[in-house]
């Protein structure tokens, strides 16, 4: 009579086990799902913010185009301001 609450204790180990891989497999479905759309929001993120990059280059340009401007109102002036 032990042999069958043994090969009973044995098969409900292995229905836990298999419970338990098909929910792990389950979520790390889930899980790379997500992460596909984490990616693409990040992209799309990036997207979006790629003209902040350039947010340097129009200040010095702007600073060129200012100290141009000053420059020419000086020599049109006379030298004051």
């Amino acid at each position: 009579m032990a042999w069958v609450i043994g090969y009973v204790v044995g098969a409900l180990v292995v229905v836990v086990v298999a419970v338990l891989a098909i929910t792990l497999i389950l979520q790390a479905r889930k899980i790379g799902r997500q992460a596909g759309d984490v990616i693409a929001a990040l992209e799309r993120a990036r997207d979006n913010t790629a003209g902040l990059w350039e947010v340097d280059t129009v200040n010095r340009s702007l600073e060129n185009v200012r100290a141009a401007a000053r420059a020419a109102r000086i020599a049109l002036t006379g030298g004051s301001s």
